[in-house]
C-alpha cells in the first residue's frame, strides 16, 4: 500500500543545498484538529459515476487531457491510455521491470500533450511516449529514482523521494540542468509563476524560483505527523492534501500563507484543481469536490478500493485506485 511506504516514519538525511529565504507557517487559529469531520456537502450537488475502467495493477498518478486519459500502473510495468470518448483502454505501453524499487514503477505520468513523460522509477530513468504512435520513443537514465513529474514548456521537474531531491531536466535535450536539495520530496507542480514541491517528511511547501534554481520559500503545512502528499495548481491558488491531516490546505501564492483548510475524508492523498471546482481522492474511499472559493465540501462519492490519485478533463473527474485495479469517472452534477 502505498500511503504506507510514502509515509514511512525512517527519514534519509536530508542532503546539502540551498536555504530557504523564508519561511511561512501554516498555524493559526482556525485551523480544524487533524480529527475534525468533513463539512455537509451541498444538497443540490452530487457526484455521477459514469465508467470505472479496469487498467494494470496499482495504478498511481495520472495525467489527463481532451483527448487521452494517462494512467502509470506501478504494479505490472505499464502505462494505460483510455479514450475519454469510449471510457476503454486503447493501449498499454510497457516500460520496463518493477525490481529494485520502493514504490513499483513506473509511478507518475506527465503531458503538455505533445509528449507523455513518465517515471520509470525501477529503471532510475524518464522516458518519453509519442501520444501519435503509443510507442515509448526515449528513455533517459537518471542518477536517481524519480518518483513523480511536472512538465511546463521544456522544462521537466522530476522529484526523486529516496534522494532527497529535485531534477530541473530539459525535456528537449535530456539533460539535467539543475538539482536541489528537498527532504523526501513527493509531487511537483509548476506553471509560469513558479514551482511548488511538497516535502513528505518535512511536513513542508517548498516554493522554487526557476530564474535562479534556488529555494524562495519554505511553507510549513503541517504539525510533523501530517504527511502533505500532492500539491497541484489552480487559479490563483496551491492546493495541497495532508495525507495524515485528512485536509485539503490553500495556499495564496502572492503571500506565500496557507489561507484555508478544509476536512476531508481519511487518508487524503490525491489533488485536482478544475476550475472552481478542487477535487480530493481519500485513500479511505471516497472523493470529495471543493468549493475552491469559500473551501466548503460540496459533494462527495464513494469510490471501489483505494483511491490516491485524480485528474481533471472532458467536464470530468478521473479517480485511480490502486487496490482495485481501476479508474473511475465521476461526473459533479450541479
Amino acid at each position: 500500500m502505498v500511503l504506507a511506504v510514502s509515509c514511512a516514519t525512517v527519514a534519509p538525511p536530508l542532503g546539502s543545498g540551498a536555504t530557504p529565504s523564508a519561511t511561512a507557517s501554516a498555524t493559526n487559529g482556525s485551523r480544524p484538529s487533524a480529527s475534525a469531520s468533513p463539512s455537509a456537502p451541498s444538497p443540490t450537488v452530487s457526484f455521477e459515476v459514469v465508467a470505472t475502467i479496469p487498467v494494470g495493477a496499482r495504478p498511481f498518478y495520472m495525467a489527463a487531457t481532451t483527448d487521452a486519459v494517462w494512467v502509470a500502473n506501478s504494479g505490472s510495468g505499464t502505462v494505460s491510455r483510455i479514450d475519454p470518448r469510449s471510457n476503454t483502454v486503447v493501449a498499454t505501453i510497457a516500460v520496463g521491470s518493477l525490481t529494485d524499487t520502493l514504490f513499483g514503477s513506473p509511478t507518475a505520468v506527465a503531458t503538455d500533450g505533445s509528449a507523455v513523460w513518465v517515471a520509470k522509477s525501477a529503471e532510475h530513468a524518464i522516458a518519453r511516449i509519442d501520444p501519435a504512435s503509443n510507442r515509448l520513443t526515449t528513455t533517459i537514465p537518471l542518477a536517481v529514482e524519480p518518483y513523480a513529474v511536472a512538465v511546463n514548456g521544456d522544462d521537466l521537474w522530476v522529484t526523486s523521494f529516496r534522494s532527497n531531491q529535485l531534477l530541473r531536466m530539459s525535456a528537449s535535450t535530456g539533460r539535467v540542468l539543475a538539482t536541489i536539495a528537498i527532504p523526501a520530496p513527493t509531487t511537483v507542480a509548476a506553471d509560469a509563476d513558479g514551482v511548488w514541491v511538497v516535502a513528505n517528511r518535512d511536513d513542508a511547501l517548498f516554493r522554487i524560483e526557476p530564474s535562479t534554481n534556488r529555494i524562495a520559500v519554505r511553507i510549513s503545512v503541517g504539525s510533523g505527523i501530517d504527511r502533505p502528499e500532492t500539491v497541484a495548481i489552480g487559479p490563483g491558488a496551491v492546493w495541497v492534501t495532508l495525507t495524515y491531516g485528512d485536509q485539503l490546505l490553500r495556499i495564496d501564492p502572492k503571500t506565500n500563507v496557507v489561507v484555508a483548510h478544509t476536512a476531508v475524508a481519511r487518508q487524503a492523498f490525491g489533488v485536482t484543481a478544475a476550475g472552481d471546482v478542487v477535487f480530493v481522492a481519500s485513500g479511505s474511499g471516497v472523493v470529495s469536490a471543493i468549493d475552491a472559493a469559500t473551501g466548503g465540501v460540496l459533494a462527495t462519492s464513494p469510490v471501489t478500493g483505494q483511491p490516491l490519485t485524480t485528474g481533471f478533463a472532458n467536464g470530468a473527474v478521473w479517480v485511480a485506485s490502486q487496490d482495485a485495479g481501476t479508474v473511475t469517472r465521476l461526473r459533479l452534477r450541479r
